[in-house]
C-alpha cells in the first residue's frame, strides 16, 4: 500500500505505486526528496496559476525522478468512452484522475476482472477510506472526465536538465512575488479571492509550507502558517477586501525572501 505522506501528494503515491512494477519499493515523500521538489515552483503562463509542491504533476516533474533509473512517464489522452474499453484489455497499471466531492484524485488503475475494474486508492495512513476501490464501468464512467489524461512508465535513457528547471523556478517565483503584490493591494469581493484562491495564493498557503517540513525548514513553514491564518480571517472581513490590510507586509517580505534564497542555493 502507498500512502500519501504530505498535503495533495495522490499523484506522487501513485508513481511510487507504478514503479512497483520495476521492483523498486519507494514512497512520495522519496521521490519528493530524491527530484528536489520542495525547490521547484512553476508559472503556466497560459492559464496564469502558479505550482508548486505536489501540484507539479506529469511527464516534465515525474521525469526528473525517473531519469535516475532510466525511465520516463508517457501521458496519453482519449475520450472517457474510448478509456474505459482500454482498461477492459489493458494488463498494465495505468494513473489517471477521478472526479470527488473534494476535486481530482490520482489513482492507479490495476485491473479488470469479472466486469469490475479494481483501482488502487492512495490515501493518508490514518484515513478512513478503502485501499482498493471496486467499479463496475458505467460507476467509473460517472467519476471520469470527458477527456482522460492516463500515463505509466516506461524505459527510456532520455533526461532532462535539473539545473534549468530550478533557473526556470527562481524566474517563475519572482513573477509570483510581483502578481500576489499586485493582487492584494487592489480591492475584491470575497467570491473574486476564493475563485483566484487555487490560482494564485495555494502555491505559497498550502504547498510550500509541506515541501519546507520536508526539508526541515520548519520556521519558514510556520511563517507561511501565520501567512494562511490571516488570509483565513481576511474572509470573514466586510468588503471589499484589501488583502494587504490583512496579510503582514514584513512577514510576508521574510517568506518571499527566504524561499527565493532556498531556489538560489539549488544553482550550482
Amino acid at each position: 500500500m502507498k500512502f500519501m505522506h504530505f498535503n495533495r501528494s495522490c499523484s506522487y503515491a501513485c508513481l511510487a505505486h507504478l514503479m512497483e512494477e520495476f521492483e523498486t519499493k519507494i514512497q512520495d515523500i522519496d521521490i519528493a526528496n530524491k527530484m528536489k521538489l520542495p525547490h521547484l515552483f512553476h508559472y503556466d503562463q497560459e492559464q496564469d496559476c502558479f505550482y508548486a509542491g505536489a501540484m507539479l504533476q506529469g511527464k516534465k516533474w515525474f521525469d526528473l525522478f525517473l531519469q535516475d533509473y532510466q525511465l520516463e512517464y508517457f501521458e496519453e489522452r482519449t475520450s472517457k468512452e474510448t478509456f474505459l474499453s482500454m482498461l477492459e484489455e489493458n494488463p498494465k497499471p495505468l494513473m489517471f484522475g477521478i472526479k470527488t466531492g473534494h476535486g481530482k484524485h490520482a489513482v492507479v488503475f490495476q485491473r479488470f476482472q469479472e466486469n469490475t475494474l479494481f483501482i488502487h486508492n492512495p490515501r493518508h495512513e490514518r484515513e478512513e477510506a478503502q485501499d482498493i476501490m471496486k467499479y463496475s464501468k458505467s460507476e467509473l464512467f460517472q467519476g471520469l472526465d470527458d477527456m482522460v489524461v492516463f500515463g505509466y512508465i516506461v524505459p527510456s535513457k532520455s533526461s532532462n536538465d535539473r539545473k534549468n528547471q530550478v533557473l526556470d523556478s527562481l524566474h517563475d517565483f519572482r513573477t509570483y512575488q510581483s502578481k500576489w503584490r499586485d493582487y492584494c493591494r487592489t480591492p475584491h469581493t470575497k467570491a473574486e479571492i476564493l475563485k483566484k484562491r487555487d490560482d494564485l495564493m495555494a502555491a505559497l498557503l498550502l504547498d510550500i509550507p509541506e515541501m519546507m517540513r520536508l526539508i526541515g525548514k520548519n520556521d519558514l513553514a510556520d511563517k507561511i502558517e501565520q501567512l494562511k491564518h490571516q488570509f483565513v480571517l481576511s474572509l470573514q472581513t466586510k468588503e471589499p477586501i484589501i488583502l494587504k490590510n490583512h496579510i503582514d507586509q514584513e512577514t510576508l517580505q521574510e517568506v518571499f525572501q527566504e524561499y527565493e534564497s532556498q531556489l538560489e542555493s539549488q544553482i550550482e
